[in-house]
């Protein structure tokens, strides 16, 4: 598993703390508090970074396959065969990355899965997509008060 990403982008922080030259962005949760501690500027590198490495993996399989097929006749299971791209539906909207460029990923997704999250879904990778769901919080550990796990919240 590859963790990518900066952790959260806090678009609209409940309040703004001045630390050296640095300013921490915190947002208040049910229980603690959301800190991000990165410039915009910062985000959108990792968001970058992020789906560049997603099409490094997609051309890894791309690459794998033609290696396969040239041996065998049967190159059906690509290397990575689950990609999660977590909040980049946000990250269209946030600006972080580009809804072009998120397109040109899934077009290029090969036998790969793709899981695309996030609120806001636009219309055109809705329409690219196979399967759209449409998730309803029935419990969460913020509720109990735990913050967000690197790995899987961020």
């Amino acid at each position: 598993m590859n963790l990518l990403g900066s952790g959260f982008y806090i678009k609209k922080p409940t309040q703004v703390v001045q630390q050296k030259k640095q300013s921490i962005k915190l947002a208040n949760l049910v229980s603690g508090v959301a800190v991000d501690d990165s410039e915009f500027k910062q985000h959108k590198k990792a968001a970058k970074v992020a789906l560049a490495k997603v099409e490094f993996y997609l051309q890894k399989n791309l690459e794998a396959v033609e290696v396969v097929e040239s041996v065998s006749e049967s190159a059906n299971q690509p290397l990575t065969q689950l990609i999660v791209m977590d909040e980049v539906c946000n990250a269209i909207t946030d600006k972080l990355v580009t809804e072009k460029e998120v397109l040109a990923v899934v077009g290029r997704r090969g036998l790969a899965h793709l899981v695309l999250t996030g609120r806001a879904a636009t219309p055109k990778l809705i329409a690219a997509a196979d399967l759209v769901t449409q998730m309803k919080k029935i419990k969460h550990p913020y509720d109990q008060g735990q913050l967000a796990v690197k790995g899987l919240d961020y």
